[in-house]
């Protein structure tokens, strides 16, 4: 991860050449102080052929470089996505994660002892507790309401409009729905026992379901909340952050009660045993369990949010500044605002262990295909699945096509979506159902996976930059 991380910052610091024609450009990073992509726009690839609609791009007419005037390039796709300025932006936006990670990652006990070590097992446990009941909740209730309110302000007659519409928020559960099934599809496809896929492509035998388990699980469920929102955060600011991470927390609504609940049944988790041993128990308090699961804590968050947000009353009440509970909402924004901290340091303490010397190194250990089969999976499967749903909701007729800055925040957040590393909160799963082996065999699997994601992380962020035309929105 360290590596990772001085690697970045290496490649952060070359200069960046631009190509245009037969020009080239030179330019270095250093405009970039206070946000990747301030007072910075490209031109993206022509909406006609990524959408198949008439809808004209905003940035039809040129493109703008700090410091230089390019008219509008007719590159090819890959062009686009290798664009010299986009790549800046996402590789200062995963430097910025991987430095994070790497700082935070000094106070675990695998840390020199000069920063005290205190971010040691409890320590994570409880941040995590904290950042689950407390601060996601506040950061996503805060975060919809405040862009819903703002979508419901009357613009001003002639001036563009500003902030998501309820409709194009409503967009992200559905196509965290239509990824994460299409994900499982996949998964199931390539850990089938036919053959013999398992132990030649997977690093598992032909009977490990357990090993087939994970694989898939790390094939269906990406890391869509802590790891989206910080990149959004380091890339983005103003309205437009606000913006993509309303979408984030929307997307959540349907990826967060999915991955703990179906994420159980893909890991092979179940508490039957449990049940059964309450005789007491009765049909409603399962129901009530179940619901429970279901309306976590960040998904309860969005919700209120979403009420508050498209409510006039409540609107007044909570976000108007001369609101009665104004004070209440700027303490939920406070709270809400340690939200990116406290995640960046649970994912240091989850990622970055000691080794336990009672842990046992034959259940533990990882095949190099199996580590091969997670990058492919996510860095290129997953991208795929991602940039498949924009079209298949596009050609539904589902895209806010009419509607330029919408429809580039909708898509980024979508592309984004799919080309992150695998959830770590499935090491929390199977800790919580006391399969400690299986545990640390994921959790090793993720350090080694988000290690080696760096690059692709890189590279991706970079299409979807390109992809969604979002740069041009930027202020």
């Amino acid at each position: 991860m360290m590596f990772s991380a001085l690697l970045c910052v290496i490649l952060y610091s070359i200069p960046v050449q631009g190509f245009q024609g037969h020009q080239i450009i030179t330019r270095t990073p250093s405009h970039l102080a206070h946000s990747p992509i301030r007072n910075l726009s490209v031109s993206p690839l022509n909406h006609q052929k990524l959408y198949n609609t008439p809808f004209p791009h905003p940035s039809s007419n040129s493109v703008r470089v700090p410091g230089n005037s390019v008219q509008r390039s007719t590159s090819t796709s890959l062009n686009a996505i290798l664009n010299p300025a986009v790549l800046t932006a996402a590789l200062g936006a995963t430097t910025k994660l991987l430095s994070s990670i790497g700082i935070g990652a000094l106070a675990t006990p695998a840390g020199p002892k000069q920063f005290g070590r205190i971010l040691d097992g409890p320590a994570v446990s409880a941040l995590s507790k904290l950042t689950y009941w407390l601060f996601q909740p506040c950061f996503l209730f805060c975060g919809v309401a405040g862009t819903l309110a703002k979508a419901s302000t009357p613009q001003v007659p002639g001036s563009a409009a500003v902030g998501m519409t309820t409709s194009s928020l409503l967009l992200l559960p559905l196509a965290s729905l239509i990824q994460i099934s299409l994900g499982f599809v996949a998964a199931k496809i390539i850990t089938t026992k036919r053959f013999g896929i398992r132990p030649a492509f997977l690093g598992i035998d032909t009977d490990d379901e357990a090993g087939a388990s994970d694989i898939r699980m790390c094939t269906t469920f990406a890391n869509s909340g802590p790891l989206p929102l910080i990149l959004t955060d380091a890339l983005f600011r103003g309205g437009l952050l606000s913006d993509v991470a309303a979408c984030i927390s929307f997307y959540l609504l349907a990826w967060s009660p999915l991955f703990w609940t179906f994420g159980k049944i893909i890991l092979g988790l179940n508490e039957e045993s449990d049940e059964a041993s309450d005789v007491q128990s009765s049909r409603s308090s399962v129901v009530v369990k179940q619901i429970k699961s279901i309306l976590s804590p960040p998904v309860m968050g969005s919700i209120l949010g979403v009420i508050v947000g498209s409510n006039s009353v409540l609107r007044n009440l909570f976000i108007s500044p001369t609101g009665l509970l104004a004070p209440v909402f700027g303490s939920l924004k406070t709270f809400g605002s340690a939200y990116l901290p406290a995640a960046i340091l649970v994912l240091s303490g989850s990622l970055v262990k000691k080794r336990d010397p009672t842990a046992d190194a034959a259940k533990t250990s990882l095949s190099s295909k199996t580590i091969v089969s997670i990058l492919l999976s996510r860095f290129i499967l997953s991208p795929i699945i991602a940039l498949s749903t924009v079209r298949l909701m596009t050609f539904f007729k589902l895209m806010p096509v009419n509607n330029a800055r919408n429809l580039a925040i909708v898509t980024f957040a979508l592309l984004m979506e799919g080309c992150m590393p695998p959830a770590q909160n499935s090491v929390i799963l199977l800790q919580l159902a006391n399969e400690k082996d299986r545990a640390g065999k994921m959790a090793k699997l993720l350090t080694i996976t988000y290690s080696l994601s760096a690059i692709p992380v890189t590279l991706l962020l970079s299409g979807c930059l390109s992809l969604s035309g979002i740069l041009n929105f930027a202020s």
